[in-house]
């Protein structure tokens, strides 16, 4: 019911800009003769930015049928921005999102079965997980369709390992145990020009050895690996107040109040704090690849020995909205068929350092010499990879694993934060 209110609420905000705009959200022409506009939002870089703008463009160009824009949005709060705005019905045709914000939207009946409309040659080439991960919530019918997926790394710089005599780590106790060694022995000094030298007389500032840039994923990754499990989908409740977790967060807590770890990145990410020399490893994105300038390699994520191998893995995918309008809906599709095209799926992985979802772009030549040129890449690890169930619940469970994690590092008792984070899943699922 709560979310239901809020639904209706955003919408009555909205209702003034949408007076201002046509009711399809302003893309369809009122002059048949004239092409239908078809709109993308997004937050990405600008080099990804500059690459969605070039695609559309150029697929405006190859017909008359169809003018495509990419409309740069603002990253903070644009979830719930996009949301607002497509319950309005003045939401854009398309975004390039997860399968659980496909899940929330069909719980709202604003999103197109693309399965009505797409070649069947293109559904083929999907790989068996993006295949099962869009089918995840929904028995018929496809409403994300997935094209690259990606997960994280363990970013280190090989310079600061060296200088305490520590191994990249591969368990979770060896990452604990060498970033306490780091943070006790080496140090960072930075000359006039930046120019940073690692030292073990005490001179320099502190470096801390680890830190997470995702505090929902790596959250996750715990859960898994010691075994338990997150969300109950049949009964609708957190299950991941386990004593196994517990003790982990434990460890993780008496790593940040002896300084070997970081709770967060002093800004937006790690990769500002990693460049400064202050951090030795963290937890982060192959799309952090290219803002790293420090002296860096990429690791596989650790294992909790003993424990279950898995690793986080996020599939995006199209997703295209329904506001009724069929012409629309047909447009973004064709959109969409031309950006999963083997070459522009190539190119797309290329500019977001990720890998790809579709056979087709795997087959390449030229996408395996992309692969075996990128380290980065080669630390995933897909065939034991997984991610939350694609349920409308998911945005509710991760904000509770981000909170958790926060609020741990921050000196919360880690059963106190355990049990409000169980609870914000109940109040908000």
């Amino acid at each position: 019911m709560k979310r239901l209110l809020t639904i209706l609420l955003c919408a009555i905000m909205l209702v003034s800009f949408a007076g201002c705009s046509s009711s399809d959200g302003g893309s369809a022409s009122t002059d048949s003769n004239e092409p239908v506009t078809i709109t993308i939002w997004g937050t990405w870089t600008n080099a990804q930015k500059e690459a969605l703008e070039k695609y559309a463009a150029d697929f405006t160009a190859s017909q008359d049928k169809y003018t495509v824009v990419y409309e740069d949005q603002v990253y903070d709060g644009f979830s719930g921005t996009l949301q607002n705005a497509v319950v309005a019905g003045v939401g854009p045709d398309i975004v390039i999102d997860y399968a659980s914000t496909a899940a929330t939207y069909l719980d709202l009946g604003r999103i197109a079965d693309i399965s009505k409309y797409i070649d069947a040659s293109y559904v083929s080439t999907l790989t068996d997980g993006a295949y099962e991960e869009s089918h995840s919530y929904v028995e018929d019918g496809m409403y994300n369709y997935p094209i690259v997926l990606s997960g994280p790394v363990i970013w280190y710089n090989p310079e600061i390992l060296e200088a305490a005599g520590v191994e990249v780590p591969t368990t979770w106790d060896e990452m604990f145990a060498a970033s306490k060694t780091i943070s006790e022995t080496v140090t960072v000094v930075t000359d006039a020009n930046g120019n940073k030298t690692y030292v073990t007389d005490g001179t320099g500032e502190h470096i801390y050895g680890f830190a997470s840039d995702s505090h929902t994923d790596i959250a996750e990754t715990w859960i898994k690996q010691l075994g338990g499990d997150i969300y109950d989908t049949a009964a609708e409740e957190a299950v991941f107040n386990t004593p196994e977790f517990a003790a982990m967060l434990q460890q993780y807590q008496d790593g940040i109040n002896d300084s070997s770890l970081m709770s967060g990145p002093t800004g937006d990410y790690l990769s500002n704090d990693f460049n400064a020399g202050i951090v030795a490893m963290y937890y982060g994105s192959v799309a952090g690849a290219p803002y790293l300038q420090a002296t860096h390699e990429a690791a596989k994520v650790p294992t909790v020995a003993g424990g279950t191998a898995w690793t986080s893995a996020w599939q995006r995918g199209v997703l295209i909205f329904d506001y009724a309008d069929e012409a629309r809906i047909e447009g973004a599709v064709a959109f969409l068929e031309y950006f999963a095209s083997p070459e522009i799926n190539e190119d797309w992985c290329e500019k977001c350092n990720y890998t790809s979802c579709l056979k087709w772009t795997t087959e390449l030549d030229s996408y395996q010499a992309f692969l075996a040129e990128n380290t980065s890449l080669q630390c995933l690890e897909p065939e034991i990879a997984g991610t939350l169930p694609a349920v409308p619940a998911q945005s509710a469970v991760r904000t509770a694993l981000k909170n958790l994690i926060t609020n741990v590092g921050a000196g919360t008792n880690v059963d106190e934060a355990l049990a409000e984070a169980v609870q914000y899943v109940a109040d908000n699922k």
